[in-house]
């Protein structure tokens, strides 16, 4: 099962040390694989993280064109800015219908690699997830306590 977590459960998580145990067993047995894509790993630099924290193994690749979903350093090597997105975005309904609603291309982003690589995104952010599962069904979008409560379920 591959999860991506929204930069804002990172908050959460921190100090968990149970939540973050039961996730590196849950990974190291293959059961689930926590995924980042250019936009998260962005969130994280900018925040009091400085990057994805080392808590637990994160997918993800710094390597131009390699990161999941299609939140990519353009294969120039040129940066991921709000101009860009639409370079490297192909027409995609699930980018598309997000981004039609919220005008969040940050958003729209996480929305379309969580719906073309993910089986859940987790995210405190209400709207998100509302949106993200009315547009799509591959996905399931969650909040914390739930993904809280997935990773126990699975853990038992």
């Amino acid at each position: 099962m591959k999860i991506l977590l929204d930069g804002n459960v990172y908050n959460k998580i921190e100090g968990n040390l149970s939540l973050i145990k039961m996730i590196n067993k849950l990974s190291g047995d293959g059961a689930i694989e926590i995924v980042c894509n250019q936009v998260v790993l962005r969130e994280l630099e900018k925040s009091r993280f400085l990057g994805i924290p080392d808590w637990f193994m994160v997918t993800k690749c710094n390597e131009p064109g390699a990161f999941i979903g299609l939140a990519i350093i353009a294969p120039n090597g040129s940066e991921n800015g709000s101009k860009k997105y639409a370079k490297i975005m192909p027409n995609n309904s699930t980018y598309s219908e997000h981004v039609g609603i919220s005008k969040k291309k940050s958003d729209g982003i996480i929305a379309d690699t969580s719906s073309r690589e993910c089986d859940v995104a987790v995210s405190e952010d209400n709207r998100f997830i509302n949106r993200l599962n009315e547009i799509q069904r591959k996905c399931k979008g969650m909040n914390f306590a739930e993904f809280y409560t997935l990773i126990i379920k699975l853990h038992s």
